[in-house]
């Protein structure tokens, strides 16, 4: 759920706060990324910190200033919590039953979650099927080849997005709601190399035309040489977290060189 006010008097004035926190200017998270998911992040980390350098006072007057309900911020902090510790129970993380740990910048675990790309791996993973190419008239394609568009509300809303890179071909969305279009709410770019290590289940290789297929519906153009590599990196993903859900013993030290491999390439 979207931590930025929705009623119809700040509507507009949240969407401004939300695109601002994505400009290349304002070192956020969301900096450049193009991606109303990260632009979350970043209010809820400014909103944070307030809260733990100046108190509950300063992060209310935050929350004021970017048109942020305060009660979508806690309700995000009590999931964080559960979360953590759902992830503890299954093995995936170690440590005390409490999730007061979680925002700790030194954690293990926190390693990677101030760099964009592997966030949006993790939404990429996460919201797929629901992705959207960039058809060759510019318009967003759904994989049935229906006409598909950013909300008006999102960062990525109009011709090549606010804020978004010409090149931007895929995006990943929350959700899409039929009105007088077919909208999508809460996008985020993505690029080809998080599609071909995160999404689908088939991948194919068409070597004599130097593509990939992936379920059928993807195609990226894409080197055999290059494509290879890519597969036995999804094959090498797949199978360590087959692994880690069988047993947290022996896995912590192989996760660490597993996401310095992903380093180089995303």
């Amino acid at each position: 759920k979207t931590p930025f006010a929705s009623s119809y008097e700040e509507r507009d004035a949240a969407d401004r706060c939300k695109a601002a926190l994505c400009l290349p200017t304002t070192k956020t998270i969301a900096s450049g990324q193009c991606s109303d998911h990260l632009a979350m992040v970043a209010a809820y980390n400014g909103w944070l910190e307030a809260k733990r350098q100046k108190g509950s006072g300063a992060a209310r007057a935050y929350a004021k200033a970017q048109h942020l309900s305060q009660a979508t911020l806690y309700m995000i902090t009590d999931l964080r919590k559960q979360l953590v510790m759902m992830l503890r129970d299954i093995g995936f993380v170690q440590g005390g039953r409490r999730g007061d740990s979680i925002d700790d910048p030194d954690s293990r675990y926190n390693r990677f979650s101030a760099i964009p790309p592997y966030l949006k791996n993790c939404l990429c993973a996460a919201l797929y099927p629901n992705l959207a190419m960039l058809g060759p008239e510019g318009a967003w394609l759904s994989d049935g080849g229906d006409q598909l568009h950013c909300h008006p509300s999102s960062v990525n809303h109009g011709e090549g997005g606010r804020l978004g890179p010409a090149s931007a071909t895929f995006l990943v969305y929350l959700e899409k709601i039929k009105t007088k279009r077919v909208y999508l709410h809460d996008t985020t770019v993505v690029t080809p190399y998080t599609l071909m290590l995160f999404c689908g289940g088939e991948f194919s290789i068409v070597y004599e035309r130097g593509l990939v297929e992936i379920d059928g519906w993807i195609r990226l153009r894409v080197p055999a040489q290059t494509a290879v590599l890519f597969k036995k990196m999804r094959q090498i993903i797949n199978g360590h977290l087959i692994s880690k859900l069988h047993t947290s013993s022996g896995v912590l030290d192989y996760s660490d060189k597993l996401m310095d491999s992903l380093s180089r390439i995303v």
